[in-house]
C-alpha cells in the first residue's frame, strides 16, 4: 500500500470518525440500570444538547470549532464523574459554563481530584483546566471598572463634557486637572458654564488648523473627533461674549457617585508633583481638591511641534494612549494604527483610562501660572503651544508611591503586596507586548480604601513602545532611536547597547530590572541607582555584589528575588511572569510548597489553583462591602489573586517552585 492511499484511507476514516463522535449522545453513563435512571439521563441530554445548540458560535467557523473542542473537553471530563448522585451536578456544571458560569465545573473537578478519582490524567487536560481558570478570571477583571462613567462617553465627548477643577499635578509635557462629568440636562445649551473661561473665539470648540481663523477646512462633519463647520456668524457671536467668559463654580452641576461604601478615589499624575501645584494646594485648601467634587483625572498634554488636527496629535502621541478603552477607529488612518500597534486590555494594576480626545486648549485654572509657555498665542502672546492638543480622562488616585511610602505606618504585608501588584503590571505588560521604559516611584499610583491594603496602578505610558511588528525586540540601527525614559533606571542591557546594522534593543525583561529598582523603595531602603544618592551605583558598571542588601525584615526569598531581578545578564533574570509567580506563591500557596526538597505534582497544584479560583468567584463580589471585605479577604487581595490566576500554566508555576527551592537552599 503507498504512502498516499494510507494518508487518504487515514483522513476518510478519521474524518467519519470526528463526526459520528460529534454526533453522538452526550453525558452517557453506564451506572444508571433501571428504565427510570435511563429515562432521566435521555432527557438531560436532550435538555443539554439544546442548551449547547443556542449557545454555538454560527457567525464564525473557527470560533465555532473552538467551542465545540471546548464542549468536548468538558463533557469528556465530567464523564469521568461516575457516582450517580453527581449527574445533576454535572448537568449544571455543563449549563453554567458554557453560559458564562464557571464556579460548578471548577468545583466538581476540584472536589474529585481531592478525593483521587483520578478526573484528570494528561498535562493537555491539566492545562486545559487552566486555560478555563484564566478565561474565568478575565472575565472576572473585565467586569471590574466603573463601567457608568464610560457609558456616559460618547461620540461627542470632550472638554464641554467636563467640570473641570484645579491642577493636581503638572510634569514637563502635561498637566493635570482634577474633574467630573456634567450631568446630563434635558436643556444643555449653556457651553460657558463649565468652569472654564478663555480668551479666545474657539474656546472650547474643536478644530483643526492653527492660527487660521479664516478658513476653517472642517470637511468631515461625522469625524468623532472634530466638530461641524461652524459658520462665521457663531464664531462672531462667540467673540463677542468672551469678555463674560469666566470661570465659575458649576456645583449643582457636577457628578456625584453613589460609591457605596467602595470610594471612587482617583488620580493621574504623570509625573511628580511640582512645586507651583503644592502651592496651589497650600493656598487653595484640600477641599478644593476633594475628591468626591471631582472624582477623575483630565490629562492635557502640551503640543509644541504638532500641527492642531487630530490626526496628526493622535499619531504622535500615540504611546499616551495604549492603555486607553475607549477610541475611534473610523478613519483608515486609525485602522492602521491599531493594526501597528498594541493596546492594553484593562487590568486592576493599569491605570483606568477612560477615553483620549483632541480638542482646542482652554484657558484652565491658574494655566498663567503652571505653564505660560505651552499655551497658544491666542491665550499668551509669548506661549509657544500649539491651539489643539491631546486629552486624556483617567480615574482619580489618591497619591503617588513615593508620597505613600514616606508615610508612617506601612507595614511589611502591605509592602509585600505592593511589590506583587507591581510585578503584575509589569507580567500583564509583557504578555501583550508592551514595554513601559519609565517605571518610576512618580509614575506608580496608589488608591486608598479604608481598612485594606492600599492598590497600585501603573500609570503614563508616553515613554513606552508598543509595536506589533517587532514586539519587544526594537532595531537599533542608529542613535536617534529612543532608548526610553529615566536613564537611571535604565535596564543594563538597553543603556549599553550600541547602534549596528544587526544591533537590537530588548525590552523583555527591562521593565522587570526597573521594578527591582522600585523594590528598594518598597521595603523602605533608598533606590540604590539615583545620582542623588552617596556613593549610587551606576546601571553601566555596577556588579550584582555591590548591591546593599534590603531590611532585614523583608523575607529571606523576597531578598533573594530582588537580587535575581537585578542581575546584570538578563538570561539570568526570571521572565516577568514567573517572577510575579514567586510573591504570589509566597502569599497564597501552602506554606509546605516552599519548603526544601518538596514538590507538589500537577494535581494538587491544580487542586490548589481551583480552590482559589472557586473562592473568588464565590466570595468575590464586583464591590467592596461596608466593612472593606470581601469574604475572607479584601478587596485589594482578590482582584490580585484574580490577576495571577488570569494568566495561570502550570509550567510556569512549577518553574517558580523550582526556584524557590534553589533559592532557600542558596540561602541555607
Amino acid at each position: 500500500m503507498s504512502f498516499r492511499l494510507l494518508t487518504t484511507r487515514l483522513y476518510k476514516h478519521g474524518r467519519l470518525l470526528v463526526q459520528n463522535y460529534l454526533k453522538r449522545d452526550i453525558h452517557i453513563s453506564n451506572v444508571w440500570t433501571s428504565p427510570a435512571e435511563n429515562a432521566k439521563v435521555n432527557k438531560i441530554n436532550e435538555t443539554l444538547r439544546h442548551d449547547l445548540r443556542i449557545n454555538e458560535f454560527r457567525s464564525n467557523s473557527f470560533l465555532r470549532f473552538g467551542n465545540q473542542a471546548r464542549r468536548l473537553f468538558i463533557d469528556n471530563v465530567l464523564n469521568r464523574v461516575t457516582n450517580p448522585y453527581s449527574v445533576d451536578l454535572r448537568l449544571q456544571a455543563t449549563k453554567k459554563l458554557l453560559y458564562g458560569d464557571s464556579t460548578p465545573f471548577f468545583a466538581l473537578v476540584g472536589v474529585s481530584l481531592a478525593s483521587g478519582d483520578g478526573v484528570l490524567t494528561k498535562n493537555d487536560e491539566l492545562e486545559a483546566v487552566c486555560w478555563e481558570i484564566r478565561h474565568a478570571m478575565s472575565n472576572f477583571q473585565e467586569k471590574v471598572g466603573e463601567k457608568d462613567i464610560e457609558s456616559r462617553l460618547d461620540d461627542e465627548f470632550g472638554i464641554e463634557s467636563l467640570n473641570i477643577g484645579k491642577p493636581i499635578a503638572k510634569g514637563c509635557s502635561a498637566v493635570v486637572y482634577a474633574a467630573s462629568l456634567k450631568e446630563a440636562t434635558e436643556n444643555d445649551e449653556d457651553s460657558l458654564d463649565n468652569g472654564v473661561h478663555s480668551s479666545s473665539a474657539f474656546s472650547g470648540q474643536k478644530a483643526t488648523q492653527e492660527r487660521d481663523f479664516s478658513d476653517l477646512p472642517w470637511s468631515n462633519g461625522n469625524d468623532p473627533l472634530l466638530l461641524p463647520e461652524r459658520s462665521p456668524a457663531a464664531v462672531l457671536h462667540q467673540m463677542a461674549n468672551e469678555s463674560i467668559a469666566q470661570t465659575r463654580a458649576n456645583n449643582n452641576r457636577r457628578v456625584r457617585f453613589n460609591s457605596e461604601a467602595r470610594v471612587r478615589t482617583m488620580s493621574e499624575n504623570s509625573t511628580s508633583m511640582s512645586d507651583p501645584v503644592r502651592d496651589i494646594r497650600r493656598e487653595y485648601g484640600e477641599t478644593d481638591f476633594a475628591i468626591e467634587e471631582y472624582p477623575l483625572a483630565l490629562k492635557m498634554m502640551f503640543n509644541y511641534d504638532i500641527q492642531s488636527n487630530a490626526m496628526a496629535i493622535l499619531k504622535a502621541m500615540y504611546r499616551e494612549t495604549v492603555p486607553a478603552k475607549r477610541r475611534t477607529v473610523e478613519n483608515a488612518w486609525e485602522k492602521s494604527l491599531m493594526e501597528k500597534t498594541n493596546f492594553l486590555p484593562p487590568h486592576p494594576n493599569i491605570v483606568e483610562m477612560y477615553g483620549v480626545f483632541c480638542d482646542q486648549v482652554p484657558d484652565l485654572s491658574m494655566s498663567a501660572t503652571l505653564y505660560p509657555m505651552a499655551l497658544p498665542q491666542r491665550l499668551n502672546p509669548h506661549g509657544y503651544g500649539r491651539n489643539m492638543s491631546l486629552f486624556l480622562l483617567m480615574k482619580r488616585y489618591n497619591i503617588n508611591l513615593k508620597d505613600y511610602l514616606q508615610q508612617p505606618g506601612v507595614d511589611m504585608r502591605t509592602r509585600i503586596l505592593l511589590f506583587a501588584q507591581l510585578l503584575e503590571a509589569v507580567a500583564h505588560l509583557n504578555r501583550h507586548g508592551v514595554s513601559h521604559r519609565d517605571i518610576k516611584s512618580d509614575n506608580i499610583l496608589i488608591e486608598l480604601r479604608p481598612d485594606m491594603p492600599p492598590t497600585l496602578v501603573l500609570t503614563d505610558f508616553g515613554c513606552c513602545i508598543a509595536d506589533k511588528r517587532h514586539g519587544l525586540r526594537i532595531p537599533y540601527t542608529s542613535d536617534e532611536i529612543d532608548k526610553g525614559g529615566n536613564v537611571a533606571l535604565m535596564a543594563p542591557e538597553i543603556i549599553e547597547q550600541l547602534p549596528g546594522t544587526f544591533a537590537i534593543l530588548n525590552y523583555t525583561k527591562a521593565d522587570l530590572w526597573a521594578c527591582g529598582t522600585i523594590a528598594y523603595e518598597i521595603f523602605g531602603n533608598d533606590n540604590p541607582f539615583y545620582a542623588g544618592m552617596n556613593a549610587a551605583l551606576k546601571n553601566t558598571t555596577y556588579d550584582e555584589n555591590m548591591l546593599p542588601a534590603l531590611d532585614e525584615n523583608v523575607p529571606k526569598l523576597i531578598q533573594s528575588l530582588v537580587l535575581n531581578i537585578l542581575q546584570r545578564n538578563p538570561s539570568k533574570r526570571l521572565s516577568p511572569d514567573v517572577a510575579a509567580n514567586v510573591v504570589q506563591l509566597f502569599l497564597w500557596s501552602p506554606s509546605s510548597w516552599l519548603r526544601d526538597g518538596y514538590a507538589p505534582s500537577s494535581n494538587e497544584i491544580l487542586q490548589w489553583l481551583l480552590s482559589l479560583t472557586t473562592k473568588i468567584l464565590c466570595e468575590g463580589p464586583l464591590r467592596v462591602t461596608p466593612d472593606g471585605t470581601m469574604g475572607r479577604r479584601t478587596y485589594t487581595e482578590y482582584l490580585l489573586i484574580a490577576s495571577f490566576l488570569s494568566r495561570v500554566r502550570l509550567e510556569r508555576i512549577k518553574r517558580a517552585l523550582d526556584w524557590i527551592h534553589t533559592a532557600n537552599a542558596s540561602c541555607s
